[in-house]
């Protein structure tokens, strides 16, 4: 006698999944649906997400390069309106001494200038009785103001004593000067 095999639970296992896969396959392309409209932004105006990747006009280019230029000259504000008037009117720019330190044998003195520039010079003179020392030095620009790139006098140039000092600036056509004393030991 020969066994059957009963190919009856194959069937049905194959029938069964193709109609569970033919089921649930929309539900779940339903709610996938459903889930990423939940959580894309919506927009309350139109062209609000849109980006305009077209060349900028001639007026959006004159806007650019006038805020680029008004930076430069302005560079505590970075922007000004042609309602105010500019600050860089003026001629003069405002200097300060950082510091002036007597470290053994080496006077160092550092000055800060009020304007952004890589042009120009510091000039500092040492002055005492009847005695004039001078010294030059470039004009470094930092993001809000300038310094001159500083001085490092031995003191063995400088007698011992009470000296003024006085930082000139040239920057273009902006001067300014600071004074102070400084004693050497």
């Amino acid at each position: 006698m020969k066994i059957q095999k009963n190919n009856f639970t194959k069937h049905t296992f194959l029938i069964a999944s193709l109609a569970v896969l033919v089921f649930m396959l929309p539900i779940g392309l339903y709610g996938y649906n459903r889930w990423n409209q939940r959580s894309l932004p919506e927009e309350s105006a139109p062209g609000l997400n849109e980006v305009n990747l077209n060349n900028p006009t001639d007026d959006q280019k004159q806007a650019g390069d006038s805020i680029k230029k008004d930076s430069v000259n302005n560079p505590k504000d970075g922007l000004t309106t042609d309602d105010e008037p500019s600050s860089d009117d003026s001629s003069a720019v405002s200097v300060t001494f950082t510091a002036v330190n007597q470290n053994g044998t080496l006077l160092s003195v550092r000055g800060l200038i009020d304007t952004v520039t890589n042009n120009g010079t510091c000039t500092l003179t040492f002055t005492k009785d009847t005695n004039v020392i001078s010294k030059k030095s470039d004009i470094q620009a930092l993001a809000n103001s300038s310094t001159c790139k500083g001085f490092d006098i031995p003191t063995s140039e400088l007698s011992s004593g009470k000296w003024h000092i006085q930082l000139e600036v040239n920057a273009g056509t902006k001067t300014g000067t600071a004074s102070t004393s400084v004693t050497i030991q």
